[in-house]
């Protein structure tokens, strides 16, 4: 199972690890009714949405379903369900309320796949699901958001290492310079983060460092070498080593044409990046290691050298699935092998 946090941190709920979040790879807004799906193959649609109990068309469907409100958010919400058997489409439909919200949660699937045992997994699915679901309340909604930013930078770095293994299959090195910069730095965000939940003892994340919002100032990434240099996590050769490669890098990308630099140099631009950025993951490692052994922060109970199960593996696949947003590039992940 993936914990899936509500994108205004109201709420959260458990999703299974084969569900991909549809919003994204449909272009269709987050806010926009929460929609899951099996991929591939999906036989079926779960969509929850989640509308304030003040509002009047909320209020009389309410009245209409006979939904009482649940004050306390720490327990089990009651949901009503409803089944309507229809052609093409049956529709399964939840209603529930908690605290100031009201929920509306619909499974749809084709009529004709009523008695497919697919199909009938996957509403036993959808009602675990909805049975998981609990109110945030509103003074860890901040801290909720922030794990949430968390996880979504981790399934983007991930998916910039997937990307970076086909860059190497390919034997396209100017990719694979683009990917590992950016891998570098997010890691080094990441080491800042990790280094100062040790210091605090806490698990709060500086989430300046994980997303980058459009209007957002932006943090560059010679400001994130000097800031690792400053809080000790590398030496002044690592730091002069990732500022030369930085220019070298900005070269490569914008300069390739208009100035003598060979191919044969982007090569060798492309193993020292592949040194580095060895040495930067080793970094992260270490701290997440120490995170654990001294209990505290994101890896205070998660011991990292673990060996990762199969239903965390599908979830990361899910995740890069969301991540990628495309069918095509989705096929031929790298990072997840196919034992079938």
């Amino acid at each position: 199972m993936s914990n899936y946090i509500d994108p205004e941190g109201r709420f959260d709920f458990m999703t299974p690890a084969d569900w991909v979040h549809k919003n994204v790879i449909l272009e269709a807004p987050e806010h926009a009714p929460i929609a899951f799906s099996l991929d591939p193959d999906p036989v079926g649609n779960f969509q929850l949405s989640c509308k304030p109990t003040s509002s009047p068309v909320v209020r009389r469907l309410m009245k209409i379903h006979n939904i009482k409100e649940c004050p306390d958010i720490e327990k089990e919400i009651p949901f009503k369900e409803l089944f309507i058997e229809s052609n093409p489409f049956d529709t399964f439909t939840w209603f529930g309320s908690a605290s100031e919200y009201f929920f509306m949660i619909t499974f749809i699937h084709d009529s004709k796949t009523r008695k497919n045992p697919k199909v009938k997994k996957e509403i036993k699915k959808a009602r675990a699901c909805i049975k998981s679901i609990r109110i945030i309340p509103k003074n860890k909604r901040q801290s909720a958001l922030a794990h949430r930013r968390l996880s979504k930078f981790m399934t983007a770095l991930a998916a910039s290492i997937d990307l970076a293994n086909r860059a190497v299959l390919a034997e396209s090195n100017l990719e694979y310079i683009v990917l590992l910069a950016n891998q570098i730095d997010a890691l080094l965000r990441l080491a800042i983060i990790l280094n100062r939940q040790i210091e605090t003892g806490t698990e709060d994340i500086e989430v300046g460092l994980l997303y980058q919002g459009e209007k957002d100032k932006p943090i560059m990434e010679k400001q994130i070498y000097k800031r690792a240099l400053d809080e000790t996590l590398i030496d002044q050769s690592i730091h002069s080593t990732l500022s030369n490669l930085y220019d070298e890098r900005n070269k490569v990308v914008h300069r390739y044409i208009i100035t003598d630099i060979t191919t044969k140099e982007v090569m060798k631009i492309a193993y020292d990046y592949g040194k580095i950025e060895e040495t930067i993951s080793m970094l992260v490692s270490n701290l997440e290691k120490k995170q654990f052994e001294k209990k505290v922060g994101t890896y205070a109970d998660q011991n990292p050298v673990e060996n990762i199960g199969a239903e965390t593996l599908t979830s990361l696949l899910s995740k890069l699935k969301e991540k990628h947003a495309s069918s095509v590039i989705s096929q031929k992940i790298t990072l997840i092998k196919d034992e079938k």
